[in-house]
């Protein structure tokens, strides 16, 4: 307690002192607020909580949402079937939401066999003539914009050659 409330008392509002910040357990401001998991009462003013209770959850079906009858938290609720032909990909039956979840090994989904352009398990093969190229050995997927033949290996090998006998690094 402050000198001033000393001398002169709290001035409360409601559960809380404006002069010292003490606090009371009455006159609290309670809001229901919701939380991840549950729903409590909230002091807007000291912060003192009560009435912790998991949500009441309603479903509206034809919003594709559950809405707690206590504090009117939403969250998201849809009725899933996998798409025909399309093993990685589910669509809301109500409001036609879809999502994808694939099973990724590197490059490729080990379930639908689809293939993206990152995570390419690269390695070096040689290709007649003398030219080597990058081939992913997951899906087999070439990348030719490193392709090297053994000509031009040869003209950097002789450059490098040139310049370490002229002092060049």
């Amino acid at each position: 307690m402050g000198l001033t409330c000393n001398m002169l008392g709290h001035k409360w509002d409601g559960c809380k002192c404006t002069r010292c910040g003490a606090k009371r357990d009455e006159g609290h401001h309670y809001e229901l607020i919701g939380y991840y998991d549950f729903c409590q009462e909230v002091c807007s003013v000291c912060g003192d909580t009560r009435n912790r209770k998991e949500h009441d959850w309603e479903w509206i079906q034809e919003e594709c949402i559950e809405k707690c009858t206590r504090c009117g938290m939403t969250r998201e609720r849809h009725s899933y079937k996998t798409v025909e032909g399309q093993p990685c990909t589910k669509k809301c039956t109500v409001c036609g939401k879809e999502i994808t979840n694939h099973k990724w090994n590197g490059c490729t989904c080990t379930v639908c066999g689809e293939v993206r352009d990152m995570e390419h398990d690269w390695e070096w093969i040689s290709e007649g003539n003398y030219t080597r190229i990058r081939r992913c050995k997951i899906c087999g997927a070439r990348d030719e914009s490193l392709k090297v033949t053994f000509e031009e290996m040869e003209r950097k090998r002789t450059e490098t050659y040139q310049n370490m006998d002229e002092g060049i690094y």
